[in-house]
């Protein structure tokens, strides 16, 4: 978990020093790929903190497997003249946001269970 923090800061740091800027036609799809990577991150995290057992091959082969899918969908979409690249976003930001309250309620459980633990001993 500390390399994904690392890598996210190395990340935004070079990204805030460089001039480099997309086409306007590429936004949509940067987007994309952008919101199926924070998928994956919370995925993985909470993979971690549940400690489910995942083999990485198959984390990142799902994770090329939705940036494929999202790429493709916005690219018929674009072909078509319909944003469906929002519906794609909207995707992925439902299940980012289910991931991570997931993780909210499995570390308050875990909280509870700590302190009423504490609470026991403190008694005796």
């Amino acid at each position: 978990m500390v390399w994904i923090i690392i890598g996210i800061s190395i990340g935004v740091i070079i990204g805030s020093n460089t001039a480099f800027t997309f086409p306007q036609v590429y936004i949509q799809y940067s987007a994309v790929v952008i919101i199926a990577i924070i998928d994956f991150l919370t995925s993985t995290l909470k993979a971690e903190i549940k400690k489910i057992p995942h083999s990485p091959s198959i984390l990142f082969t799902n994770l090329a497997y939705n940036v494929c899918f999202a790429l493709l969908i916005t690219y018929v979409g674009s072909k078509l003249g319909i944003d469906l690249y929002l519906a794609v976003a909207i995707f992925f930001i439902f299940h980012i946001f289910n991931n991570i309250n997931e993780l909210r309620k499995y570390l308050f459980k875990k909280n509870q269970k700590d302190h009423s633990k504490e609470s026991i001993s403190i008694i005796d």
